[in-house]
């Protein structure tokens, strides 16, 4: 581990619930992670502290996590065994999620680690050249989705001026393109790739543009200009020069600021490993009201968990 990057360690709890809510709200803010360790812990316990640390969870519909639990919001980890590159979950989309937690029901025998980097870290670790490039470009996401899935998710009903509506609900999450096809959308928008992080007066890099995390995803400049190579090598060096390794042990619950690190996978023999999760936005910040209004209908129409609402 970096000497610079020390995770903060919760223990000596009789259970993860047992926390000070201002104590978690300050290493939130001030670190970004937070690790609870030898404190037994059910599946149940791992729910009900995503749920206090949450305004909304979100379920994945795809096909790559399994059901972790009678609560459908814990899912399993991506499945699998191979390693998985640095990325923010769901980081490419549209008001990416802030939170994720992880939970570590069984440890794997041996490697399995989660990885994690600093978007605080990695900046530092930057050429000149590169901060000034990132400093002044913006990153262009485009997604390809189908139609149906689309609008499934967003809880908009196929039917006459679904094109109209579909705009209104994006317009609230910032700047968007939109194409039509005869079954899908190609959906981009572009954001900063580098954000000011407040609590530690520090630049932070935050763009999800490294390669073979998200299927049908490619990334430009705002432009279209193509990133050019020797970027993204640059910033994935830099990932592995400053990543914390979590080499999981059992009731493990680590808890991470998603705006601001990275996280991937170490890969790994077997079945024994079990890390569930639980995703979604964090009280710990305060979202727009009208994109919380618009996350609450969303989440309402496809059934998707809203703790507080």
């Amino acid at each position: 581990m970096p000497e610079d990057i020390v995770l903060p360690v919760l223990t000596n709890l009789e259970n993860v619930n047992d926390y000070s809510p201002d104590m978690a709200r300050e290493i939130f803010h001030r670190k970004g992670i937070m690790l609870f360790r030898g404190i037994e812990t059910s599946v149940d316990d791992f729910y009900q502290l995503a749920r206090t640390f949450s305004v909304h969870l979100l379920v994945d519909p795809g096909n790559e996590r399994t059901g972790g639990s009678r609560h459908s919001e814990i899912q399993s980890v991506t499945v699998g065994s191979d390693a998985i590159g640095f990325h923010r979950e769901y980081g490419p989309q549209i008001l990416a999620p802030d939170l994720i937690m992880f939970y570590c029901e069984r440890p794997p025998l041996e490697r399995g680690q989660t990885t994690l980097a600093d978007g605080i870290a990695v900046w530092d670790r930057l050429s000149d050249e590169t901060k000034a490039l990132l400093g002044k470009r913006k990153i262009k996401y485009y997604n390809r989705y189908l139609i149906s899935e689309c609008l499934d998710y967003l809880g908009i009903p196929y039917r006459s001026g679904w094109e109209t509506e579909l705009r209104d609900t994006l317009s609230v999450f910032g700047e968007f393109e939109l194409k039509f096809f005869y079954d899908s959308i190609d959906l981009a928008h572009t954001e900063q790739p580098v954000v000011w992080h407040d609590e530690s007066q520090s630049q932070c890099f935050v763009s999800s543009f490294l390669p073979s995390v998200y299927n049908n995803l490619s990334c430009t400049f705002e432009n279209g200009e193509p990133l050019p190579e020797h970027l993204i090598t640059e910033i994935s060096s830099a990932m592995e020069s400053c990543a914390v390794e979590v080499d999981w042990q059992e009731n493990d619950v680590v808890v991470i600021d998603n705006a601001r690190w990275f996280h991937g996978r170490r890969p790994f023999h077997g079945n024994e490993r079990k890390i569930l999760n639980a995703v979604g936005y964090s009280r710990f910040r305060v979202l727009p009201p009208e994109q919380i209004d618009r996350i609450s209908r969303i989440s309402k129409a496809v059934g998707l968990k809203s703790n507080g609402s």
